[in-house]
């Protein structure tokens, strides 16, 4: 080996570069030189190196990276504030040594790029609004083997069981809504049904089925149990403490499904929720979840106002 002819022992030549900037030459023990020294002999070795090594040397045409479903659903909600499932647009990416986000697995096909292509046009008519737009029929359902007899963070305290769902509704319109419940006289074990829309109570004659104006945008739907005879946490407590046993009510919310838009945007300013012939409104912030344990929530609360300036694009 010589420095004057570092190309005949490139390899060699690379390590003894790699043990200079990293400090493991010369080793420990031995005579050292000063670190700028160090540092000087490291660029002139690579210095060297490069030169002779030929043209293009070790260099590959890179594969082209696109974005995998992750990465675009992220890139969506950071453009547009429009959070999207993916997973309902596009097929699964290849994975290579357990990454999804490596170019040489992400490959592009016709049939891919007509998916992203798809995709893109549905994404486009949620973000700016269609009044043409066809009613749809969208079903979140329970998780199998969810429990139901306590309370469930993010749902209204002294109520148990039920769904939280985050919804993204395309224009300004009216939508049905639709609760699927378990056994029980009135299919949810004797218990009533509680329904939240952004956290506000719906109160409707049957909340079961009920139809409501929404401005376009993503919307939190909350369906929860209340039981009149009970009170939830407490009696858990109670059971658990005196008996060492778990009281389990029947009955269950199973499936939200959410059916619109139906009518166009422009139609209504403000207009009150309907189930048949029926008033429904949302209850006005501050008030009493349950002001007792026979109590309804009244009916006709506050009123659901959105400007007739409202235009038909999401916000």
């Amino acid at each position: 080996m010589t420095v004057d002819h570092v190309d005949r022992d490139a390899a060699t030549w690379e390590k003894v570069v790699r043990k200079i900037r990293t400090g493991m030459m010369p080793p420990s023990g031995a005579r050292r030189p000063e670190r700028v020294v160090l540092d000087r002999l490291a660029s002139e070795l690579e210095t060297r190196l490069d030169q002779a090594a030929p043209p293009g040397a070790g260099l590959t045409t890179p594969a082209l990276h696109r974005l995998n479903r992750n990465e675009y659903a992220n890139a969506i909600r950071d453009l547009l504030a429009l959070d999207v499932d993916v997973a309902t647009l596009l097929p699964p990416d290849a994975s290579s040594e357990g990454f999804d986000n490596l170019a040489d697995a992400l490959g592009v096909s016709p049939t891919l790029i007509q998916g992203y292509v798809s995709a893109a046009l549905k994404i486009s008519r949620r973000a700016v609004g269609e009044r043409t737009l066809a009613p749809t029929q969208v079903t979140f359902t329970a998780p199998a083997g969810l429990s139901q007899d306590r309370h469930l963070e993010g749902l209204p305290l002294g109520t148990r069981g039920g769904l939280l769902v985050h919804h993204t509704f395309p224009l300004d319109a009216e939508y049905e809504f639709s609760v699927a419940g378990g056994i029980g006289p009135i299919g949810f074990g004797g218990a009533t049904l509680d329904v939240t829309l952004d956290g506000e109570q719906v109160v409707a004659t049957n909340p079961r089925s009920f139809r409501v104006a929404i401005t376009a945008g993503p919307h939190t739907i909350g369906a929860a149990l209340v039981d009149r005879v009970r009170s939830a946490g407490v009696d858990e407590a109670y059971s658990d403490f005196r008996n060492n046993a778990v009281f389990t009510p029947p009955g269950g919310v199973q499936s939200i499904t959410v059916v619109g838009p139906f009518s166009t945007p422009r139609a209504w300013a403000t207009r009150r929720a309907t189930s048949g012939s029926s008033p429904v409104g949302r209850r006005t912030r501050g008030t009493s979840r349950h002001a007792s344990a026979g109590s309804s929530p009244p009916s006709g609360g506050a009123r659901i106002v959105v400007p007739c300036s409202t235009p038909t694009s999401r916000r």
